[in-house]
């Protein structure tokens, strides 16, 4: 047990020590911030079209969803009008085979007179 409280302080001795030579402190918050790696000045435009494309996709996404559903609002509007005229033609149809039926009976009282 010895053995090990020794080699474990000899190991935090050189912690220490490498610490102390290599750097400069050893709290490395009171050490001034290194400046940060900023983007090359080439990556910047790449980023900024980038993010551009992009913003102007999430816009043409928008667009179809908005125009998407128009088209469906405007097709049940279209189903329901279809509907109403289908119905409105039924019955002026009906309406000219009974005139039809009128006149032909008429025709016949007359042909036997």
């Amino acid at each position: 047990m010895k053995n090990f409280i020794f080699i474990l302080n000899t190991l935090l001795i050189l912690l220490v020590l490498y610490n102390f030579l290599l750097k400069s402190s050893i709290i490395e918050s009171l050490e001034e911030p290194k400046k940060k790696q900023n983007c090359p000045k080439d990556m910047k435009n790449i980023i900024f079209k980038q993010e551009e494309k992009i913003n102007d996709l999430t816009w043409r996404i928008s667009l179809m969803n908005f125009l998407g559903n128009k088209i469906t609002n405007e097709s049940k509007v279209n189903k329901n009008l279809i509907n109403k005229n289908t119905g409105i033609i039924k019955k002026a149809v009906n309406d000219v085979k009974g005139a039809g039926d009128r006149k032909m009976k008429e025709m016949e009282k007359n042909a036997l007179k």
